[in-house]
């Protein structure tokens, strides 16, 4: 008896390792996540997020008050935006990545 539990004490780890993981396809890594950078104001009563919502990028405002309504969207257009900072409760900055030509190479520059 004390075998049989030995054995089996050994053989249900190697068991539940022997599965596979789930497969993950390969453009989920370089898909841009559904909600990134997540900030609370600094009075607490929003929260600002980018988005990616059909394919396009937004900022998002929620309401914690009110977790089941529906987020404002507000499109961003083509700026890559690196990141976002609250200035003031009512306000947001947007921090954008430009490109540039600079003759055969292109510099990148946020701002």
């Amino acid at each position: 008896m004390r075998y049989l539990l030995g054995l089996l004490s050994f053989l249900l780890p190697v068991a539940a390792f022997s599965q596979s993981p789930p497969f993950i396809p390969i453009a989920d890594f370089a898909s841009l996540p559904a909600l990134g950078s997540p900030q609370v104001s600094p009075g607490g009563n929003r929260i600002a997020a980018l988005a990616t919502v059909g394919g396009q990028r937004r900022l998002v405002l929620i309401d914690p008050a009110n977790p089941s309504g529906r987020p404002r969207q507000i499109g961003v257009g083509d700026a890559v935006v690196a990141d976002l900072h609250w200035a003031g409760n009512e306000r947001i900055l947007l921090e954008v990545l430009s490109t540039s030509s600079l003759g055969a190479s292109s510099y990148r520059s946020s701002g």
